[in-house]
């Protein structure tokens, strides 16, 4: 009787042995999955995102696209005018033909920086991903009046005028048409 109990105890237990290890594989898989299809839902939401903001918010042909690593050689020698936007930015939508117009009436070239080149927006800290360019736009050098103008990189639209890779003026946010000439004639780029 007492080989028939331990014979019955083994069994048992080695079918309890059975049933945790094929809970524990099932959790395993049911873990695993409910990963993927968590990992699935936030890549169809940030498409989701793209539509409803539009993968193209505005219009950048008007414009020179450069990195923050070109502005030494943009500037060298003369003075340049940079719009720093995003295309999931509704004010940089708004603001793209304003500061396109100022462009055309008064004739130069706005040279454009995409800042979701330089930093992935949808990270909760804003990762950089272009440390160069990044690291070449916040070490600009300013004139007095725009000692703390780069501490907004993230900000935008931000317009800058750049003078021999060295900050003259400029503006953070959206303006009107006025406001972006007068802060134009203020770093003395238009007359």
């Amino acid at each position: 009787m007492k080989d028939k109990i331990q014979t019955i105890v083994i069994s048992l237990t080695a079918a309890i042995l059975c049933v945790v290890t094929l809970l524990g594989i099932f959790g395993y898989f049911k873990l695993n999955k409910d990963i993927h299809d968590l990992n699935k839902t936030v890549k169809e939401l940030k498409l989701k995102l793209e539509e409803m903001e539009g993968p193209s918010g505005y219009d950048t042909t008007p414009f020179k696209e450069i990195k923050g690593t070109d502005i030494a050689k943009e500037s060298d020698g003369k003075t340049i005018v940079v719009f720093i936007g995003r295309q999931t930015c509704g004010y940089c939508a708004l603001y793209a033909p304003i500061i396109t117009k100022v462009s055309e009436d008064y004739d130069f070239q706005v040279r454009y920086i995409d800042l979701e080149k330089l930093v992935d927006i949808y990270s909760p800290t804003w990762e950089v991903t272009d440390q160069e360019s990044h690291d070449a736009l916040v070490n600009l050098k300013t004139t007095s009046g725009f000692e703390t103008f780069m501490d907004d990189l993230g900000a935008t639209p931000m317009t800058i005028v750049i003078e021999d890779n060295r900050i003259i003026g400029g503006v953070v946010g959206y303006v009107e048409e006025d406001t972006l000439i007068q802060t134009l004639k203020d770093s003395g780029f238009i007359k």
